[in-house]
């Protein structure tokens, strides 16, 4: 009998054992991998001071902020961190900054800084004296806007024009159509050496260091007729007293130059006598002088800048209502002088050298065509005390220039 023999094709032992540990390995990952894709993520995401919590199997951060509902400008940026099996998401939004200097205006993102940082990140450096529309150690925020002023100052000489004044004077001795110009005017020239800042090119303020008088002004002097004659209002026994007792005009009013009295120097007291007309425009008394300060009849001090002796005159408006140079009424108290040695304006204290009368205070309101240099030519209530008046010395004490 024959048997047929079965062959049977057997692994070794060993190849079977890492067959099988081969599959565990493989179920393991397998397992692994599908407990990895089912996790959920846990997201922190701080936008600003809004913080927001979030989970999602994802692990893209791009996928966890849509999620959340946040969306993102073009600049805008993030970063991510893991820490205790949570992921952190912190967004820095883009702030839009505006910054203007040197005539151009630049708009520059940035994420949260100083202004001194921006700028040296813009490349723009300040000057000593430049100015910034906020503090350079501020942080930035969006929609700030910063300005740099730059700031030069610069030495300037040059030369300037002096237009010269004109002067009108009015006299009866002309008729009314009637002019002749006097003296005519001429322009000056001054040098001028100045400090001139600039602000972004543009002159912002002229500190003058020195002046010099290249070419001195003339004024222009011109005497026209007035319309108001006041001869025939004069006492006819006047016409019969010497020549210098003709009254003259001064600014359309009519000046004595009638010399009554002696004249003398007074530097310590002045003494005066009472007006002979009822009415008077002057008062009577005493006047002390001591160093600066004169003192009154009435004990009132005052304080001098400095004292001239002077020609005095009077004038009057009898009849009409006169206005003097500086366009105010003519009164008592508003004197005529010469400009160019007591200014228009001027607050003065006047008394005659020979006791005659105290004037007393007064203003300089007033030009006249015969009063030049030191002369005054005051305003008196009538025409007879201004024949009284006559020419007489006086001490003009100025109490104050404009």
């Amino acid at each position: 009998m024959h048997y047929k023999q079965k062959h049977r094709s057997i692994l070794p032992k060993h190849w079977a054992q890492r067959l099988l540990a081969a599959s565990i390995v493989i179920v393991l990952a397998a397992t692994g991998l599908t407990i990895s894709v089912f996790a959920q993520n846990t997201y922190i995401i701080t936008d600003g001071e809004r913080v927001t919590s979030c989970k999602s199997f994802s692990s893209d951060p791009d996928k966890a902020l849509s999620k959340a509902g946040i969306k993102l400008g073009q600049a805008d940026t993030y970063t991510t961190e893991y820490e205790n099996n949570l992921s952190y998401i912190t967004i820095q939004r883009a702030q839009h900054i505006t910054v203007v200097c040197d005539g151009q205006r630049t708009v520059v993102d940035s994420y949260g800084e100083s202004v001194s940082s921006l700028l040296d990140r813009m490349g723009i450096q300040l000057g000593e004296d430049d100015k910034i529309s906020c503090n350079t150690e501020e942080m930035t925020f969006d929609g700030m806007t910063i300005e740099v002023i730059r700031i030069r100052t610069e030495r300037l000489a040059y030369e300037n024009t002096l237009s010269y004044d004109s002067f009108v004077y009015e006299s009866d001795k002309l008729s009314g159509d009637e002019s002749k110009t006097l003296q005519a005017g001429q322009d000056g020239q001054v040098s001028i050496t100045a400090l001139v800042t600039y602000a972004d090119g543009k002159e912002v303020s002229r500190e003058v260091l020195s002046e010099e008088v290249i070419c001195p002004m003339v004024s222009e002097v011109i005497v026209r007729g007035i319309s108001h004659s006041t001869k025939e209002q004069y006492d006819p026994a006047s016409e019969a007293q010497e020549e210098d007792s003709t009254p003259s005009a001064s600014s359309g009013s009519q000046s004595s130059g009638k010399s009554s009295g002696s004249s003398s120097s007074s530097s310590g007291s002045s003494s005066s006598s009472s007006s002979s007309s009822s009415g008077s425009s002057f008062s009577s008394g005493s006047v002390t002088d001591s160093g600066n300060t004169i003192t009154t009849a009435s004990g009132e001090v005052l304080h001098y800048q400095s004292v001239l002796t002077c020609s005095g005159t009077g004038y009057t408006c009898p009849g009409y209502t006169g206005y003097t140079y500086t366009g105010t009424v003519a009164r008592v108290g508003a004197i005529a002088v010469d400009p160019n040695v007591i200014p228009l304006g001027s607050v003065l204290y006047i008394v005659t050298n020979d006791g005659y009368c105290i004037y007393g205070l007064c203003t300089a309101e007033d030009i006249g065509g015969a009063v030049k240099g030191n002369a005054v030519d005051l305003y008196f209530n009538t025409l007879q005390e201004c024949y009284d008046f006559g020419r007489r010395t006086c001490t003009v004490y100025v109490i104050s220039t404009p």
